[in-house]
């Protein structure tokens, strides 16, 4: 059965868990990446499906898993792709309408980069697909984006492309009226929601845009 949404649990930073769980829809296939994983057994939750190399998973989960008969994919230690991207790659399988990926930022620098920098890739442009810990949602823009949350979070948008054009916002302190940003520019970082609802267009290029909830009524 085709899902409506892959949801997966990376092992990175999840600063509220009861928040990421909030976040959980009944029909969702959930992945966990390896040690994502903890997360998954902190909050109670099973997933359908483990994939990894499996060295960052407790023993005393993986011998779980197996018990309950969990559906698990396992590759060499010594491969060319993170599991995340493993991981990945089996959700896009899928063809769900949307992918969301818990705990792909944290104190690894080089995981989060090449975690945002992952989903980019341009085989996967007709999927949407969102980085989300609950309180901070990363989402790449090649045309636009409707963001939700309340007054006062922070948005900020980021090129990721050589150069971004025509970029128009709504509900925003500091809007943009068919502006450019380019590469390395921060003029686009740390706005503020004017209310519950924002908007980004653009014409040409990709953006990265941060959100950074601040009160609990961003979704």
């Amino acid at each position: 059965m085709q899902p409506e949404r892959v949801v997966i649990f990376v092992n990175g930073e999840i600063p509220d868990l009861q928040r990421a769980r909030g976040m959980l829809l009944p029909g969702d296939f959930i992945i966990a990446a390896d040690g994502g994983s903890r997360h998954l057994h902190a909050m109670g939750i099973q997933p359908h499906l483990l994939v990894g190399d499996l060295d960052s998973i407790p023993a005393s989960y993986l011998n779980e898993y197996r018990l309950l008969g969990i559906e698990i994919k396992q590759y060499p230690t010594a491969k060319d792709v993170t599991d995340l991207e493993l991981a990945f790659q089996h959700a896009a399988s899928l063809q769900p309408a949307s992918i969301m990926i818990a705990g792909a930022t944290g104190a690894r620098f080089d995981h989060t980069l090449a975690n945002v920098l992952l989903v980019s890739q341009p085989g996967y442009r007709d999927l949407e697909i969102c980085l989300d810990d609950g309180t901070t949602k990363i989402t790449l823009i090649r045309q636009s984006l409707q963001i939700t949350g309340s007054a006062g979070d922070i948005v900020s948008l980021i090129p990721l492309s050589g150069a971004v054009s025509g970029i128009t916002t709504t509900g925003l302190e500091y809007p943009l009226e068919n502006e450019d940003l380019a590469l390395g520019e921060t003029r686009g970082v740390s706005n503020v929601m004017t209310g519950p609802a924002a908007r980004v267009i653009i014409q040409a290029g990709m953006l990265v845009c941060i959100h950074t909830r601040r009160f609990s009524g961003g979704k």
